[in-house]
């Protein structure tokens, strides 16, 4: 078993050129075919709608535009659960709890319902329900992640009460500090992530650092800026690396 100084029973490993590789390959090129696909609909809807006299030809328009914003709109759903499912096989297999290896082992489609009900819930009202959300989407993925080459070792005991008034507050005061809490906010989210979970039932604790998140994420906005969001899986991995190291 790994020591318990900070940030020893967490380790994160994995580089931004892996995460860039699986970013570009299931995010950003579905999402430029889907738009290419979806205007082209678009387009040639309009064109014969040009050649072609009539009341036909005044409504393909108008319905290749429907049908194209359709292909993109559920391009763009597709898109976002297929990198989900990715993403969580890519952070966990980076990840190490205790020393030992972690494994997700979820399905696609349980995933995807999961996503899709909760993602549905929290902007139908107008992002309240997004602590519960969090926590949905937390235990189901704990739920389906081997320890070791276990199951059912990792648990998320958090409840969405328990964190909807800093939740609430966070967001606020994110706004209207213009994204300057965000620092403080973030920090109160991994801390309550963390000390609600439990590796054979022996909790974990984070160490909150405002500051230092700042520090570490102010050089990795400015590249993500300059390379026009290029740069964006090399941030998060710092990010995550951060995380992990305030973790005892």
């Amino acid at each position: 078993m790994a020591p318990m100084g900070s940030g020893s029973r967490v380790v994160f490993t994995g580089e931004g050129g892996q995460l860039f590789k699986l970013y570009f390959l299931n995010a950003i090129l579905p999402i430029m075919a889907t738009y290419l696909v979806g205007g082209g609909i678009a387009f040639v809807g309009s064109f014969l709608g040009q050649q072609i006299r009539g009341d036909v030809g005044s409504l393909l328009p108008g319905l290749a535009g429907v049908v194209g914003g359709l292909v993109v709109l559920i391009g763009a759903i597709v898109t976002t659960v297929l990198f989900l499912h990715k993403f969580q096989v890519f952070y966990y297999q980076n990840l190490k709890l205790d020393g030992q290896n972690c494994e997700y082992r979820g399905d696609l489609q349980s995933l995807a319902i999961k996503a899709f009900i909760n993602l549905l819930l929290t902007y139908l009202t107008l992002g309240i329900y997004g602590p519960w959300m969090m926590c949905n989407l937390k235990k189901h993925i704990y739920e389906n992640t081997a320890v070791n080459g276990q199951m059912g070792r990792l648990v998320f005991e958090g409840k969405p009460t328990e964190l909807l008034g800093k939740y609430i507050v966070g967001m606020i005061l994110t706004y209207c500090t213009f994204g300057i809490y965000v620092f403080w906010f973030a920090n109160d989210i991994f801390a309550f992530m963390w000390e609600n979970t439990k590796l054979d039932g022996r909790p974990f604790q984070f160490r909150r650092d405002p500051g230092g998140l700042f520090g570490t994420l102010i050089l990795n906005y400015l590249l993500t800026y300059c390379t026009l969001g290029l740069y964006t899986p090399w941030m998060m991995c710092n990010l995550f690396k951060w995380e992990a190291e305030h973790v005892s």
